[in-house]
């Protein structure tokens, strides 16, 4: 994709497209916040999907390379913030266009983009995207456990609500040394972690990376292996970077539930990014208090990422010992979805990893 030439990654927050729904023929009005690592003035560009990425839940109501085509993006603004109040002025906002047009139909499928804004941004500064939208099947993010999400009800009240699109990367013009891309699930996203706190692992890792360094977080919330083996958009995401962290598995073994199937799966995803040129960290399955049958399924698919798939992908890393208890390692010590402080745990000791990786670059 020509964007990913020109643009790459300027939040740690992950986001992308979990899930559909209606506006019933309403036009609703949305705000959603990204916290941005650049400093200076920026060229901004919004890259949005069409296609659902992850399988959600249990996929009976969305399931991973659904197209969604019936939808508008009325209009889109963007304002840089100092905080996440959604009552930002009126006269902060600036007005973004696609292809010099303010309104976006949505009838092709794929990526699309707007067109490049310049933006005088700080460091830890917010991004706020006002999106005017309806549609009968519009693509969304349900777990927004970092970015704060809001819609104005009736009496023109600001309400959280997730039920919005957003954009699927903030993308900015900048110097960067190599980019990183973290590949999961919820835990990946960042859930357990506390609202808007910016502590997930993938957050630690990039905080340590010197600041030229441009990090994308991947994960979706429910994300399974055995959707990124399809090899559709939501790959097409992950492998835009010259070093991928891979975590897959916790998803696959509550709802696949074919052993066999996700190692097949997992082989797949880091294969397709080798042969992208893509320098591969594999992590292991973290623990997440599993069932004896799903224990039994977890060891397993650890066994085989640690002595058949290292040989695969550049560097296999062990969360394990650093998530789980000691004598139980299948029970998730800092929690299923680790908290702040398990996160922060995990990536100090993922950092020395990567870096290692991308000196090599």
């Amino acid at each position: 994709m020509r964007y990913f030439d020109k643009y790459v990654s300027d939040t740690v927050a992950a986001t992308g497209n979990q899930s559909w729904f209606s506006t019933e023929g309403e036009e609703r009005r949305g705000r959603i916040f990204y916290r941005l690592e650049s400093e200076g003035k920026r060229e901004y560009s919004l890259l949005f999907s069409s296609v659902i990425d992850s399988t959600f839940s249990d996929g009976l109501h969305s399931r991973a390379d659904i197209d969604c085509l019936d939808w508008s993006i009325k209009s889109i603004r963007v304002a840089v913030c100092e905080d996440c109040n959604a009552n930002v002025s009126e006269d902060r906002f600036i007005q973004l266009t696609f292809d010099g047009k303010t309104e976006k139909v949505v009838n092709v499928s794929g990526f699309f983009n707007t067109d490049g804004v310049v933006l005088d941004v700080k460091r830890g500064s917010f991004l706020c995207v006002d999106i005017v939208f309806n549609g009968a099947q519009i693509p969304y993010h349900e777990e927004c456990v970092l970015i704060p999400v809001c819609v104005q009800n009736e009496n023109g009240e600001w309400i959280a609500d997730r039920k919005m699109p957003v954009p699927c990367m903030v993308g900015c013009v900048k110097p960067y040394r190599a980019r990183v891309t973290f590949w999961g699930d919820s835990i990946t996203q960042g859930i357990g972690t506390s609202f808007n706190s910016y502590s997930h692992y993938a957050s630690v890792v990039s905080s340590l990376l010197v600041k030229d360094y441009a990090c994308y977080d991947a994960g979706l919330g429910f994300g399974r292996a055995n959707d990124g083996a399809m090899l559709k958009s939501w790959f097409n995401r992950a492998k835009q970077c010259e070093v991928a962290l891979v975590c897959f598995g916790v998803n696959d073994i509550f709802r696949v539930k074919n052993t066999e199937q996700t190692k097949r799966d997992i082989k797949t995803v880091v294969t397709a990014l080798k042969n992208e040129g893509v320098k591969v960290v594999l992590q292991t399955v973290p623990p997440f208090d599993y069932n004896e049958q799903d224990r039994t399924s977890w060891e397993s698919i650890n066994s085989y990422i640690k002595n058949e798939l290292k040989n695969v992908v550049d560097a296999v890393f062990d969360c394990v010992p650093i998530l789980g208890e000691k004598n139980e390692p299948y029970k998730a010590k800092y929690g299923g979805h680790p908290n702040s402080e398990g996160c922060r745990v995990w990536g100090e000791k993922l950092y020395p990893v990567v870096a290692k990786l991308c000196e090599k670059l």
